[in-house]
């Protein structure tokens, strides 16, 4: 198994899995007093829709090749991460490229240093080089550019009317997937992840745009006005930029009732952007939940001002299969509103709650509104919340 280095050398990630062009989905079993979260009861796309369905580590690799399977003209992939001997994800596409479909990968050129700088990635390198071998076009997105090309998409068959996009908050290699035991902590088993699918035609031209201006030699990025999709780099020295900062500020001031995230890691070295908006929020008596990892917390000083606000903090989730271990958090998801009019679910690659992510990443993520896809992730997130551990840095 690759060691992941997209967050302190320690993350391990999974894909969500999804209802799309009739698949038919098979949650695994488990051995926990839990259920499992309930499967969608759609099973396609309506056009302009965007669809959250399944969540891993439920389904495994097939609902991703089942993607790769539906191109008919291109694929356009979009990684930090691609693992060049993951033969489950990787065959698919040698078949694809035989049927004809064009094949792109654009992979960061940087990972994470144990110093959470970014550094020149030989691994993924040596990915791109493998994949131009296989016949795909692969190359690495521009180190100038972006401290780290952390966004996790795919867009099939870009320009055609019925052109999908994929976006997501994991990554392309085999630790992503499994629900075997971590080999950096035998009681973790399996991660949370989650997905959605876009087909809104506007969203995945502008996604499919960004692609191309972002294929090698990079070119200036012509901006975003889709409302429902969170792009970052938001830095300041960048122009035009992502609204990421401006989204989730927007989100945190906004609400009114409930805030339930996923947080993968609070910032590591300085206060996060979103810190004061969330502790406004629970000012104004909004009702915030945390799912975090062991040690997601533990900056510094952060843990006191989280538990003076009466923020509802837990930690390491039980396994989907085994009781006895843990699931690690790597999904950014956040929930606003749950049940209100104006609720809304952010699902992508971005964390919130890292400056680096909003100020100096290429990512990707988007809002939801749909009502059924909400409630969804909120039977997640409550399953999850109800087998977790009170939160503590000790």
């Amino acid at each position: 198994m690759k060691i992941n280095t997209e967050r302190k050398n320690k993350v391990r990630g999974v894909i969500a899995a999804f209802a799309v062009l009739g698949l038919t989905m098979t949650a695994c079993s488990s051995n926990s007093s839990q259920s499992s979260p309930p499967a969608p009861t759609s099973t396609g796309i309506t056009s302009g829709i965007l669809q959250f369905g399944l969540v891993q580590p439920n389904s495994g690799t097939q609902p991703v090749v089942d993607f790769f399977n539906s191109a008919k003209k291109s694929l356009d992939i979009s990684m930090y991460e691609f693992d060049s001997t993951f033969s489950a994800l990787v065959d698919p596409l040698k078949a694809a490229r035989q049927r004809g479909v064009a094949v792109r990968i654009l992979i960061s050129p940087t990972r994470l240093n144990p110093d959470n700088t970014p550094q020149v990635s030989p691994q993924n390198a040596a990915d791109v080089q493998a994949f131009n071998a296989m016949g795909f076009q692969a190359e690495l997105a521009s180190q100038k550019e972006f401290a780290w090309y952390h966004q996790k998409s795919v867009v099939a068959d870009a320009g055609q009317t019925d052109a999908r996009a994929l976006i997501a908050d994991f990554n392309f290699a085999s630790d992503y997937f499994d629900q075997t035991p971590s080999q950096y902590d035998a009681n973790q088993e399996g991660t949370r992840g989650m997905a959605v699918i876009d087909n809104d035609k506007q969203d995945v031209a502008t996604i499919a745009r960004t692609f191309n201006e972002d294929w090698p030699p990079h070119k200036k990025w012509t901006g975003s006005d889709r409302p429902d999709l969170v792009w970052a780099p938001s830095g300041p020295k960048y122009n035009p930029k992502g609204n990421s900062i401006q989204v989730f500020t927007d989100m945190l001031n906004k609400a009114t009732s409930t805030i339930d995230a996923y947080v993968q890691v609070f910032n590591y070295e300085t206060t996060s952007l979103m810190l004061e908006p969330l502790l406004n929020a629970t000012k104004r008596g909004v009702k915030v939940r945390f799912i975090t990892n062991k040690g997601g917390l533990s900056k510094a000083g952060l843990l006191p001002q989280l538990q003076a606000a009466g923020i509802q903090m837990v930690m390491a989730p039980q396994s989907i299969g085994d009781s006895s271990k843990y699931l690690y958090i790597h999904t950014k998801s956040v929930i606003v509103d749950q049940g209100k009019s104006d609720q809304v679910l952010f699902v992508g690659s971005e964390n919130p709650f890292l400056n680096d992510s909003l100020n100096l990443e290429r990512e990707l993520g988007v809002l939801v509104h749909d009502g059924s896809a909400i409630t969804q992730a909120l039977d997640v997130f409550n399953r999850d919340f109800s087998v977790s551990q009170p939160y503590s840095n000790s």
